[in-house]
C-alpha cells in the first residue's frame, strides 16, 4: 500500500516480498515508511506487486516486481527502490522547421478538469492524443479552436496530452478529477 502526502513524499507499508514498498529491501512492514529516494511526487498508482509515481518534472518512477516488464525498464529484473522509467515524452518538444526553431505554447483550462477542457492558442486542424500513465492511448482526435473537448470518459488521474500541428508537438500534463 502506498500513500502520497501533500508535501510530495511517498509512504508505504504492508507486504514487501517483491520490493513493492520501494524502501531498498524486501522486509515487510506493518508501519508506514517513507520512500526516502522520492520527492516532489504528484501522483502514485499501485499494482498488485509494483508501484509507479510521477514527479512534478513529469518523470515516471517504478519499483517492485517486474515479471512482465511492468516497470518499463526493458528487463524482467525487479527493483526494491524506485527507478526512472525511460523513453517517455518530455513536456515540450521543439522541432526544426525551415531552419527556424519554433515551439508552440498551448494552455489547457481548467486543469485539473472534470468533464470538459479547452485549449488556448490552438490552431485549426491540430491533432491531439491523450496517453494514460502506462503510455496507452486513451483518446485521439483533431481539435479546433474555441471548441471544448469532452473528457468525461477519462478516469480520475494524470495524463499526457500531445498536441501536434505543422511539425510542432507540445506535450501537456492533464489532471482529471
Amino acid at each position: 500500500m502506498a500513500f502520497l502526502k501533500n508535501d510530495g513524499t511517498v509512504w508505504t507499508c504492508g507486504d514487501n516480498s517483491f520490493g513493492q514498498l520501494g524502501i531498498g529491501n524486501n522486509t515487510t512492514s506493518n508501519v508506514v515508511i517513507q520512500i526516502e529516494t522520492l520527492s516532489n511526487i504528484v501522483a502514485i498508482e499501485c499494482g498488485s506487486f509494483h508501484s509507479l509515481a510521477i514527479r512534478n518534472d513529469d518523470t515516471v518512477w517504478a519499483w517492485g516486481w517486474n515479471n512482465e516488464m511492468q516497470l518499463g525498464n526493458d528487463s524482467e529484473t525487479s527493483s526494491n527502490v524506485p527507478i526512472q522509467v525511460m523513453g517517455l515524452c518530455s513536456m515540450v518538444t521543439t522541432m526544426e522547421h525551415e531552419s527556424v526553431s519554433t515551439s508552440a505554447n498551448y494552455t489547457l483550462y481548467p486543469n485539473p478538469a472534470n468533464d470538459f477542457i479547452s485549449i488556448r492558442g490552438i490552431p485549426s486542424n491540430a491533432s491531439m492524443v491523450i496517453y494514460d500513465i502506462t503510455g496507452k492511448v486513451v483518446m485521439s482526435k483533431n481539435v479546433m479552436p474555441g471548441i471544448g473537448l469532452d473528457i468525461s470518459s477519462l478516469d480520475e488521474g494524470i495524463y499526457s496530452m500531445i498536441i501536434s500541428h505543422k511539425g510542432m508537438s507540445v506535450t501537456k500534463k492533464l489532471i482529471v478529477e
